[in-house]
């Protein structure tokens, strides 16, 4: 896993560490890629069959408001989650046929706050999602 790992980004958090937290947080690392609760909940199922979907789904929603995962909705309107690597601030692009998706550092809210101000306004907070399709996709037909 490199030099992050899933216990250190709990009690980062000032969570108490639980194998189901490490769990989840491991499959995101590995994974490399965003994944929906769903399929999330299936790959920890394989080491704690007895869990259920809802435990899964709030250790999801209490990680990523302590700031370890950050999600995005899908083109389906599903949430997918990827464990936030860097406090850098980032966006994005979700595949439309697979759900990949890649997080890409770059932010063009500097250019829609100028548009912001002729209207008087104050944005307090966004996100960016580009959905498109990845190469394999791309490469698939």
């Amino acid at each position: 896993m490199g030099l992050i790992s899933s216990e250190d980004l709990i009690k980062k958090a000032g969570l108490k560490v639980t194998g189901k937290r490490r769990a989840i947080i491991d499959i995101l690392l590995k994974s490399g890629n965003m994944l929906s609760a769903k399929s999330i909940y299936e790959k920890v199922k394989k080491e704690y069959p007895d869990i259920n979907f809802s435990t899964v789904y709030r250790n999801l929603n209490l990680l990523a408001k302590k700031g370890i995962l950050c999600f995005v909705l899908s083109e389906n309107k599903s949430m997918i989650f990827s464990v936030k690597l860097s406090e850098n601030h980032h966006h994005h692009v979700v595949c439309k046929n697979c759900g990949s998706s890649v997080a890409i550092n770059y932010c063009p809210m500097k250019f829609i706050e100028k548009e912001l101000e002729n209207f008087g306004f104050s944005a307090m907070e966004h996100n960016f999602i580009i959905y498109g399709i990845c190469p394999d996709c791309k490469s698939k037909g």
